[in-house]
């Protein structure tokens, strides 16, 4: 057993490809492997991948019929041989020293996962936004099921470490849900136990670009309400948490979910939509909108 796998899934990602896999080959020995899962590209990533020639790579097409990124991510978990398994996406890069920062902060025999944080950055790898105006705000560690309930504070999967067999238990990624599967899957993963988190630990560059699924596609709140649906009445998720605690956090993630879609809008510059979705917001689920005016705001701010 190696101690940290890394799985990317590409689909056409030739462009920051070789980028990705640099910055995960310079995390040191505690990388055994990273798994790149292809799924059906047919530009030059397989190509550039091969090229690459560090033996702890490893280049696996996924090319059953099982569809979405979930089903591709699955596919690495189930080849993963390390302790830890982060998932990367391909147009991100690691920073120097991120893997060996998290591994340190798995002290816990009961810790699932450990996390820090990230920065935005532009197609050129330069830094964007805001966000070190946020960095005094505390995140959450321990036992933070109810927390991640109410709202998704694990934006990307490149900032975590998951502990391999526990995510494999709960049988990874949900392959039937399109969007916000990742909340799902960190969901059933914090009700099996702790999460670690890293204080002012960026490990991470989270890449914005016009080609990255997350701005070329708009999504809506409709979009993630089947995710909702499957957090909310999940049996392992449900067992562990009050009905009336439930319920409320619910209605907080109904919240959160929906002021993230507009915010989204607001990032990729899609300022006619963004307006449409926030005044429907406050015309139709009026309760909801303090929490989309408020991460608009942070939004068109940078943050």
């Amino acid at each position: 057993m190696t101690s940290v796998s890394i799985v990317i899934p590409v689909r056409n990602g030739e462009r920051y490809i070789e980028e990705a896999l640099e910055s995960a080959l310079r995390q040191g020995p505690l990388v055994g492997e990273i798994l790149v899962i292809n799924d059906r590209s047919t530009d030059g990533t397989a190509a550039k991948v091969a090229a690459m020639g560090d033996p702890r790579i490893r280049l696996l097409d996924h090319s059953s019929g099982r569809q979405g990124v979930s089903a591709v991510r699955n596919d690495g978990l189930l080849q993963a041989t390390g302790e830890w398994t982060m998932f990367l996406d391909a147009d991100d890069r690691l920073r120097d020293g991120a893997i060996a920062a998290l591994y340190a902060g798995a002290v816990d025999t009961g810790t699932v996962a450990v996390y820090g944080d990230y920065e935005r950055i532009s197609e050129t790898g330069a830094k964007i936004g805001r966000r070190n105006l946020i960095r005094a705000r505390r995140k959450s560690g321990g036992h933070v099921l109810e927390t991640l309930l109410g709202r998704n504070f694990i934006v990307n999967g490149g900032i975590m470490l998951v502990r391999t067999d526990a995510f494999r238990s709960i049988g990874g990624f949900d392959e039937t849900l399109r969007y916000a599967e990742d909340w799902h899957g960190w969901c059933r993963l914090a009700a099996l136990g702790t999460f670690a988190y890293l204080t002012d630990c960026y490990v991470l560059d989270y890449r914005v670009h016009t080609a990255s699924v997350m701005m070329k596609q708009l999504l809506t709140y409709a979009d993630c309400s089947p995710a909702i649906e499957a957090v909310f009445t999940d049996p392992a998720i449900v067992a562990t948490v009050a009905p009336n605690r439930l319920a409320e956090l619910r209605r907080k993630a109904e919240a959160h979910m929906n002021a993230y879609v507009v915010a989204q809008a607001f990032r990729a510059h899609r300022y006619r939509d963004a307006f449409l979705s926030l005044a429907d917001t406050m015309l139709n689920r009026p309760r909801q909108s303090p929490r989309a005016m408020l991460l608009s705001a942070a939004a068109l701010a940078g943050i």
